[in-house]
């Protein structure tokens, strides 16, 4: 499970990892958009696909939730969405798929089978979201 949120407003949640930053600008936006979606997660580089992610068993994993392995991941160190129950239910599913295999903390796939099992209104925000050490 998530560390608290870093920041909560009006009923939504903003996780943002150890180590990256977000713009007061993309911050803003996030809260705005969560009006219509119910999550928001910035996409990873278009170069790392499912495809290349992670173990053979994981891949194996996925395979049947996802069909086709030549997808973006998502890059969950920044993470916002609304406080619901549907929201702790995606967060179970996901502690549970990452619990399935020892790979390594930044695998996309355990996120990606969580996205497929609980199916989020969700947001692919752009990449530039993220932004390494401090602004």
């Amino acid at each position: 499970m998530r560390a608290q949120p870093t920041l909560v407003r009006d009923g939504c949640a903003l996780f943002v990892a150890d180590g990256v930053v977000m713009r007061p600008e993309d911050i803003e936006s996030a809260f705005r958009w969560l009006a219509t979606w119910d999550m928001i997660v910035p996409l990873r580089p278009y170069n790392e696909l499912a495809s290349s992610e992670g173990t053979a068993k994981e891949r194996t994993l996925t395979v049947p939730l996802v069909l086709d392995l030549r997808q973006p991941l998502y890059d969950p160190r920044i993470l916002a969405a609304k406080q619901t129950h549907e929201f702790d239910t995606f967060l179970a599913v996901w502690d549970d798929e990452r619990q399935r295999c020892s790979c390594k903390p930044e695998c996309g796939l355990p996120f990606l089978r969580a996205v497929w099992v609980e199916v989020p209104l969700i947001l692919a925000a752009p990449q530039g979201w993220i932004q390494e050490g401090s602004l």
